[in-house]
Formats: structure tokens, C-alpha cells, sequence
């Protein structure tokens, strides 16, 4: 998750060949080489948009051998990453008012539940709340539609996002992982929100540690991310539409997700099963038919993802009891003394 550079920014794909684009990391927890693959070599399969050679390109996921993260080994450099963070086509950046009303819906019934979790595990003393990886404000707009009074800054790494989110009244900032802790002071942060945002940073450990420098004593991250140890991932293998992949270079479960917040020196308040789980259920299905049928799939404007995720929504709900759905629910705190 880095800044767009203009030249990236404008579409224009370089004469390279393929090699050129990429760069092989160790595991960015634990800085071991070894490793087996977790997935087949995948396609992009999400942004029909992009010039070639980004839209031939394949990835792939590994486990470590030691710490037994998923993370992307060679994975894009930066400057070529970018491309895939368009404001115009990335569809994370569609509002809630754009997916539909089923969509809308439930995530203003998500909204809500966050509002109850940060106004009871918060510390009282500091309200000031952080979106970061904000993307155009949605979550922002939902949490203040639902009764959310908090002074709300949003983060996020392109011009153009933040630009809307000022213009519906937010106070909003450029930055990414990599210089977030430059915009805020120490102890100035009662709580941070990340919505599917650390599974998109090379170094998750570096951004929990600035994350938890900023945060005041008793402050909290409060977050969702992809969780590899599901049931969905085993039926759909490849076609799971949570590797997402180029954009998510770590894909956690919950014993490497709870490695990297003790890491952080942040306690642990709660990981557990989400039911919005229930739109992977129905996006999972919809690619591994848009697959076997040869054709694109197109995630959230495929027409049946509502009414599939409605469907699907029972079947989340009684498996987030389990803890083991597509989307982990977290809140770290950073201890008091």
C-alpha cells in the first residue's frame, strides 16, 4: 500500500518484460526464506481494466516454514502495485450507495455493531478515531449516518479519495504504512479503524508498531481482515475471492494474526468469526462459475452478489459462532501502563 506515482498514475504501462516487475521478499514476519506454495499460480481476474503486461501477470500465495504465515513472495514492486489501486476502477472504492441496497443494508447493520464495540472497549479520555485505509469515505459516511459523534479523520493512499472525503466534511490525510506515523502524533489516537486494510501492507508488523505509537494508553485497532483458515477457502481452493490477489500480499489466520499483535506489545481483546462473511460465500460461488463458464467476473456488479449474499447471510452468522468465516472481526488495545 504505497502512493501512486505519476507515471504509474497515468495508465501508460512500461516496455518491461515480466521479471522487471517484480521483487521476491522473505517472510515479512519473520525473515524466513523457506517455504511451500498455498495456491496454484492466479491471475489478477479483478481489473479487466489494466494495460498489458499487468493483465497477463500471475501470483501466488506460500506459507513460511516457520511462523506459518500466507504471504506473496514475489509479488509487484510498489511502482507497479500502484497501478491496481485506480480511484476509478478499484471496485473496494465503491460506495455502499453503489453495490446495491442489499449491500447498503447490511453494511449499516455492520456499522452499528462497530459503534457498540469502540464505545465500550475505548478508553473515555480520547474520542479522536482514525479510518485508515479509508478508500472514499464509506465506512466514514455509515459510522456518522449511524449515530457516530466522534471527531473522524480518514487515511488513504491516493489524492482522489481523500479529496471526496474532504468533501463530505472529513478531515482527511495522504499517507500509507510507510509514513502514516508522520501525519499524528504519539498518544494522539483513541481509536484506529482498518476495514480489510493490513493484509495490503508489505510489513504488517511495522505498521501494528507505528500503529500502537500513536495510539493513546487503553486506545484500540479495531479492524476485519481475511481469514485463510475457513470453509469457504477449502471448497472454492483458488477461486476463494479473499486471496484477491495481487492487492493482498499477507493473508492471515488467527494464530499468525495474534503473533503480530503480541509482537506489537498490543493485547489481544478479541478475534472472532464475521458474518459478513456471507458476501464471500456469494463472491466465491459467482467466480468459480464466472471460471468454469470462461468468462470475467466482475465481484460486486455480477447481478446475483446481493441476493446470494442475503441467502448467505444465515450460514455466516452460525458460522462466525465457530470462528472460522472468510473475515476475522479484531480489536488490539494498547495496555494502559
Amino acid at each position: 500500500m504505497s502512493a501512486l506515482p505519476d507515471s504509474v498514475a497515468s495508465r501508460d504501462a512500461p516496455q518491461l518484460d515480466h521479471d522487471e516487475l517484480y521483487q521476491v521478499v522473505d517472510c515479512p514476519f519473520c525473515a524466513e526464506a523457506a517455504h511451500t506454495p498455498e495456491t496454484g499460480a492466479l491471475c489478477d481476474g479483478h481489473h479487466h481494466g489494466v494495460p498489458e503486461p499487468y493483465r497477463s501477470l500471475t501470483f501466488q500465495i506460500v506459507r513460511c516454514a516457520g511462523c506459518q504465515l500466507l504471504y506473496q513472495r514475489k509479488r509487484l514492486r510498489p511502482e507497479h502495485l500502484a497501478i491496481f489501486y485506480d480511484d476509478e476502477d478499484y471496485f473496494c472504492y465503491q460506495s455502499f450507495d453503489e453495490r446495491g441496497a442489499i449491500i447498503r443494508f447490511l453494511g449499516r447493520l455492520t456499522a452499528r455493531g462497530v459503534i457498540r464495540t469502540i464505545d465500550k472497549l475505548r478508553n473515555p479520555d480520547c474520542d479522536r478515531f482514525l479510518d485508515f485505509g479509508c478508500g472514499n469515505g464509506s465506512w466514514l459516511e455509515l459510522f456518522r449516518s449511524c449515530g457516530a459523534s466522534w471527531p473522524m479523520v480518514g487515511a488513504e493512499l491516493t489524492e482522489g479519495n481523500i479529496e471526496h472525503i474532504r468533501g463530505l466534511g472529513f478531515e482527511g490525510v495522504v499517507c500509507d504504512d510507510s509514513n502514516v506515523d508522520e501525519f499524528f502524533e504519539p498518544s494522539s489516537l483513541g481509536v484506529i479503524h482498518m476495514h480489510h486494510v493490513i493484509e495490503h501492507v508489505p510489513s504488517p508488523i511495522d505498521l501494528l508498531r507505528k500503529l500502537e505509537r500513536l495510539l493513546v494508553p487503553g486506545g484500540i485497532i479495531v479492524g476485519q481482515t481475511p481469514n485463510a483458515d475457513c470453509l469457504e477457502r477449502r471448497l472454492f481452493a483458488d477461486a476463494w475471492t479473499q486471496w484477491h490477489l495481487p492487492q493482498h500480499l499477507v493473508i492471515f489466520e488467527e494464530p499468525t494474526l495474534r503473533r503480530h499483535a503480541e509482537a506489537a506489545k498490543l493485547e489481544v481483546v478479541t478475534v472472532h468469526g464475521s458474518p459478513s462473511s456471507a458476501t464471500q460465500w456469494s463472491a466465491s460461488f459467482l467466480k468459480a462459475r464466472a471460471n468454469r463458464a470462461g468468462r470475467i467476473y466482475r465481484w460486486t456488479n455480477e447481478p446475483l452478489h446481493g441476493p446470494l449474499t442475503l441467502l448467505a447471510a444465515p450460514i455466516s452468522v452460525l458460522q462466525s459462532k465457530l470462528h472460522r468465516t472468510s473475515h476475522m472481526d479484531f480489536v488490539l488495545r494498547k495496555p494502559y501502563a
